[in-house]
């Protein structure tokens, strides 16, 4: 009987000490994170699990793209206003 006793005590203390994950699952906060522009990761700036406050940067994302967009609106920028196709680029009196 006391080997019973012992045997059921052993089993409810183990028991208790870990964590039942039957569906495989671990419950937990899952914030999404994606970039507001599209591009090529140049460096990162934190491990992984490490605490990131608001504002903080995290990555850098390669410009060269970017640049390269800027350059082409520059040279086409006069083109659309001689034709009328960039209407909203033109100041208008007021």
């Amino acid at each position: 009987m006391l080997v019973l006793v012992i045997a059921g005590g052993h089993f409810e203390w183990n028991s208790f000490q870990y964590e039942d994950i039957d569906d495989a699952q671990v419950d937990g906060h899952v914030m999404p994170l994606s970039p507001r522009i599209n591009g090529y990761i140049k460096a990162v700036y934190v491990d992984e699990g490490q605490l990131v406050h608001a504002d903080e940067a995290i990555m850098t994302i390669d410009a060269q793209h970017y640049k390269i967009a800027e350059e082409l609106a520059q040279v086409n920028t006069p083109a659309r206003i001689s034709m009328g196709t960039a209407a909203e680029c033109v100041p208008t009196p007021g």
